[in-house]
């Protein structure tokens, strides 16, 4: 395996998410991930190499909706979906007092 470079400030994930799906890439494959490495603009670079991801958000990402951060909440078991181009987000209402994205 190739060095991974370290980098400092944002977007700190990319690099190792790309050296690591590397050999999957411009395959149709799927790659989840946590909310540390889950990012649009990753979601992006990916796509490009025909190359999905699955993965949990954290709410203090910049590229979420509005509508998936309002205080009104959902009921319990309710969905929230939302589509833009070739990307889906979906917020889940599994816990009276937490939702997931």
């Amino acid at each position: 395996m190739s060095h991974i470079p370290r980098v400092l400030g944002q977007n700190q994930g990319h690099p190792v998410v790309m050296e690591l799906t590397l050999p999957h890439q411009n395959k149709g494959r799927n790659v989840t991930m946590d909310n540390f490495f889950s990012d649009a603009d990753l979601a992006d670079k990916l796509l490009q190499r025909k190359t999905a991801i699955v993965g949990t958000v954290r709410r203090n990402k910049r590229f979420l909706p509005n509508e998936f951060l309002a205080k009104k909440k959902l009921k319990l078991n309710d969905s929230l979906f939302g589509f833009s181009d070739n990307k889906c987000i979906l917020s889940y209402q599994g816990h009276k007092n937490k939702n997931v994205i």
